[in-house]
């Protein structure tokens, strides 16, 4: 599968961009610690735009169809307030990950932090994963992991 990349996203984006945000919760932990409630990733994906955020989509050649997605936010670190991406999500459908369009929407989310002055782009992943070491290959550092408790 051949793919490109797209951004700014068209208005008509948003329901597949729903989409992989409930395939990507469906395939992680947390969309069973933390199922987001009815509605909620429609508003979610509106207010990465809101905040000055950005998303962008890796489409298939030909149909254009979204197959993976990366989005960000710009922050501000709580103890130094250096500026920063923080990732909202990054997700690729199983059968567009050979494409390498994962790697392209992590490159052009760099692309996109360093534009809008962040001097660091924090990205998550799943310890020991796959994922993880395409961030390690690609200059991330661990820098510490995190822990998290369902409470009653």
């Amino acid at each position: 599968m051949k793919t490109h990349l797209r951004f700014p996203i068209l208005e008509h984006d948003l329901p597949a961009i729903v989409q992989l945000l409930r395939d990507f919760l469906a395939m992680t932990p947390y969309g069973v610690m933390f199922p987001p409630p009815e509605g909620y990733l429609e508003v979610l994906t509106q207010q990465v735009l809101a905040d000055g955020g950005v998303i962008i989509l890796a489409c298939e050649d030909g149909t254009e169809r979204p197959v993976g997605v990366i989005a960000g936010v710009m922050a501000r670190h709580i103890l130094t307030t250096q500026p920063y991406c923080d990732e909202v999500v990054w997700f690729v459908e199983p059968e567009a990950r050979a494409s390498g369009c994962g790697l392209q929407l992590l490159v052009a989310l760099q692309n996109w932090a360093t534009t809008n002055g962040a001097t660091l782009v924090r990205m998550a992943a799943p310890a020991e994963s796959p994922v993880g070491k395409l961030l390690e290959r690609h200059g991330y550092a661990r820098v510490e992991t995190s822990f998290m408790k369902v409470l009653a």
